[in-house]
């Protein structure tokens, strides 16, 4: 694990959303702990309009949202299929703090999740 707050601190003022609180550590995880953290897990946006899950077979469901995700070199990765205006092919620096999770994106904007 690396902490690595003044790097997500310098993106996070790029970002739509608030920063993370910075008196909690932030983490980035390989890909074995990274694919367990996030195996079978829910995922509700910070304000509570969108959830899915990243269920354990690989397959992310939810809210009309349907595709793929896996872990590779210690990078968050999903083909997401519906709906159409998601629809997208990604990896993305994942990066923990407490019980949320920012996904760091190099084609929109950062999104900050809580894990449920």
């Amino acid at each position: 694990m690396t902490r690595i707050w003044p790097m997500i601190a310098a993106l996070a003022l790029l970002g739509c959303e608030p920063a993370p609180d910075p008196s909690v550590p932030l983490v980035a995880l390989d890909t074995d702990s990274l694919t367990t953290a996030l195996r079978g897990r829910t995922l509700q946006r910070v304000d509570g309009a969108v959830e899915f899950s990243l269920r354990r077979n690989g397959n992310i469901t939810g809210n009309g949202i349907e595709g793929r995700w896996q872990v590779q070199d210690g990078k968050f990765c999903s083909i997401i299929t519906q709906p159409e205006e998601l629809v997208s092919n990604q990896c993305q620096t994942v990066v923990f703090s407490g019980s949320q999770v920012t996904f760091f994106s190099q084609v929109g904007p950062n999104t900050t999740w809580n894990l449920l």
